[in-house]
């Protein structure tokens, strides 16, 4: 990364890689520090005790939290396009269907999609989304992080889908040790989230749409990724950076952010939760396959 490094955190802390390697700090942003794996070049948001129900509110899907989505659900017609799309891909890979998990669920517009193809199961914090998921019928999605004994119910499963989510979870290397565990022969893993080694993060810097400290808590590169699913047994089989369809605000909010402007557009909603297709090429597509 081209960044100035400071002094090397001193922690115990082994990386999600396995790495035991120097984590200098790299940058400071919202009063937190962010350090990069000389290993596998992950970057980490230094947090202290971080409870993901106590840091993730209905707020955060209503624009009420800075750098997250402006209107969620107004935004369902747009958001279940672009999934479609994501789901289309999956089924390629999984054209039998089976079960699919999916990690911070939101609205349960990915899984109503995917409902046609799969049996769907998931996981999301936000207590208001939960209750929205369950009022349009998909019972089996459970408020909180993930659990092994909700997976040990369920699973295993065929499909595990992490959308714009892995970047949120603290303890994730563990949580993916516990996904791999009730993941079928054969089945994926579904990963999209920023690419911190994409030029555009390296030229912003601290400036870049996705560094969001607390609020992302890692900065995945595809080295860093695939070295942690490798080393749960998984093999890489796919990485891309696709096209989206993404609402007009949202766009328009990250870019302004980019260029040190934080405000959000007066737009007519109709224009605001409009889709548009973007890419950057700093958001990334993975897929982890487990051995038959």
């Amino acid at each position: 990364m081209s960044m100035m490094a400071s002094p090397a955190l001193d922690s115990n802390e082994t990386c999600v890689c396995g790495s035991r390697s120097q984590r200098p700090i790299v940058m400071r942003k919202n009063g937190f520090d962010i350090t990069r794996c000389e290993d596998c070049g992950v970057g980490r948001t230094q947090v202290d005790h971080f409870d993901p129900v106590a840091h993730y509110s209905e707020g955060y899907f209503t624009g009420e939290v800075e750098g997250a989505y402006l209107d969620y659900e107004g935004s369902e017609a747009t958001l279940r396009r672009e999934f479609r799309e994501q789901l289309q891909f999956l089924i390629k890979l999984l054209p039998g269907g089976g079960k699919l998990l999916e990690i911070g669920c939101a609205y349960g517009f990915f899984l109503q999609e995917a409902g046609a193809h799969f049996d769907v199961y998931g996981f999301e914090v936000v207590e208001a989304a939960v209750d929205f998921c369950h009022k349009t019928g998909l019972t089996h999605v459970q408020q909180g992080v993930v659990t092994e004994d909700y997976l040990q119910r369920h699973g295993p499963f065929d499909a595990i889908v992490l959308l714009d989510v892995i970047e949120h979870i603290d303890t994730v290397a563990d949580t993916a040790a516990l996904l791999e565990k009730y993941l079928a022969p054969n089945g994926v893993v579904l990963v999209t989230t920023g690419d911190w080694s994409s030029i555009p993060a390296r030229l912003t810097g601290k400036k870049w749409r996705l560094m969001t400290p607390p609020l992302h808590l890692w900065y995945f590169t595809p080295k860093s990724l695939s070295t942690m699913f490798d080393n749960l047994g998984l093999r890489t089989v796919h990485v891309s950076h696709p096209w989206k369809l993404v609402p007009l605000e949202l766009v328009i909010s990250q870019g302004l952010s980019m260029l040190g402007i934080n405000w959000k557009p007066p737009l007519p909603k109709p224009l605001r939760t409009a889709g548009i297709p973007a890419n950057m090429f700093d958001a990334m597509r993975m897929v982890f396959k487990k051995p038959g």
